[in-house]
């Protein structure tokens, strides 16, 4: 197989279902683009083991050989996953997410339109349990401090990301997200957003979960 382009970092809690659906609309994404799937899976059974002969660009690892004894932080599994990363642009992903078709050949495209520039390209994006008149029901990006683009879902730059340190493992949560994407910018990059690449966020079962966030998000959307 050939190097991969893009790299999803995956972590996943036994949601095979979830992943197999996932992975599946990854197929519509990429279209010609090659990928490849970092996929962390907590309580690997036989369902995980057979992923790979499915989607053969799928590296199953396992969480308890890895991390044994303890439940890895969120920024601990992208930092672990990233280290292991080669190709030119990763995605921190979940399984709970459906990618529109051509979203990375979009993002991408956009990518290399602002070549030396793009630190990461945010992707379009809405949630499943929004209320039709909240605008977190429609395709949008969302912003961080100084009204920064943050990439929820989206393209970074491998190396730019390795350069700046990667995801800082102090934080508990999705913060690191956010503080990487800040970095980024700091450093003089853009993260550009691109609204025809687009993600479904089933967030249905995650809706139980409460978070706190340290940095303020708020909502841009695309009608």
């Amino acid at each position: 197989m050939k190097k991969p382009i893009i790299t999803l970092l995956i972590p996943t809690k036994n949601r095979y279902t979830m992943l197999m659906r996932m992975l599946e609309s990854v197929l519509q994404a990429a279209g010609r683009i090659q990928w490849q799937a970092l996929v962390l899976y907590a309580d690997i059974d036989d369902n995980a083991q057979k992923i790979p002969t499915i989607f053969p660009q799928t590296i199953i690892l396992d969480e308890n050989k890895f991390f044994p004894k303890r439940k890895p932080s969120w920024p601990e599994m992208m930092q672990f996953l990233l280290e292991k990363t080669n190709s030119p642009w990763f995605m921190y992903a979940s399984d709970d997410i459906v990618f529109m078709p051509n979203a990375f050949v979009y993002a991408l495209d956009m990518a290399q339109k602002y070549s030396g520039l793009a630190g990461g390209v945010a992707m379009a994006y809405r949630n499943a349990s929004a209320p039709l008149d909240s605008p977190w029901s429609q395709y949008g990006i969302d912003l961080t401090l100084g009204d920064q683009i943050l990439i929820n879902y989206g393209l970074i730059n491998t190396n730019i990301a390795k350069s700046l340190g990667g995801f800082d493992t102090a934080y508990n949560f999705y913060c690191a997200d956010g503080d990487l994407c800040l970095r980024i910018l700091r450093a003089g990059f853009r993260i550009i957003p691109c609204i025809d690449a687009k993600v479904f966020h089933d967030d249905i079962i995650d809706m139980t979960k409460k978070t706190k966030y340290k940095y303020i998000r708020k909502r841009y959307c695309f009608i």
